[in-house]
């Protein structure tokens, strides 16, 4: 009897579901890879615009706190408190800063500051809108003043869902004089 052993082919490459499954997969991660760029960069896109608000606001409320303290009274008078967009004048020692008023240049703007007669000078960035700006009297009159400060801003470019923020902040700031 005669055993024939044959011999197996053996055969270089892939087959074509073998193909299909490692592009497949290649792409499967491809994809996964791509999604997570786009939440990182949605993501940072999302912390710098809650940076810039927080940041214009600190520096708004910083400014004004610091002009409040240093001044010797509040123009009730030229003043508008309680009410959205609020205005307030201080009366300063230096003749030069005197009033220091305080306003939005439009209504949902830019936070301005005037010393005197000099030109208004912003207090926020173009890229931060304030939607809210109130001064309020909390002390009586003849009495040591003390405004309460309500800011409310907003990033100005709505047209991207990620990067839309808002923040709202107040304190109150008593004058030193």
């Amino acid at each position: 009897m005669l055993i024939q052993i044959k011999k197996a082919k053996k055969y270089f490459g892939f087959t074509l579901i073998e193909s299909i499954i490692t592009i497949g997969l290649i792409v499967a991660i491809a994809g996964s890879f791509a999604g997570f760029v786009v939440y990182i960069m949605n993501a940072r896109s999302s912390v710098q615009s809650m940076q810039e608000v927080d940041g214009n606001l600190r520096v708004a409320l910083d400014v004004v706190s610091r002009k409040i303290r240093n001044a010797n009274g509040v123009n009730i008078g030229m003043s508008v408190f309680d009410s959205d967009p609020g205005v307030l004048s201080l009366s300063m020692p230096t003749p030069s800063a005197d009033p220091t008023i305080f306003q939005l240049d439009q209504d949902n703007g830019i936070l301005v500051m005037r010393e005197g007669s000099s030109q208004p000078v912003s207090l926020t960035t173009n890229e931060v809108q304030l939607s809210r700006l109130i001064f309020s009297l909390l002390s009586g009159v003849g009495r040591r003043e003390n405004i309460s400060i309500t800011l409310d801003g907003k990033n100005s470019s709505e047209d991207d869902s990620y990067v839309s923020f808002t923040h709202s902040i107040r304190t109150s700031v008593s004058v030193r004089q």
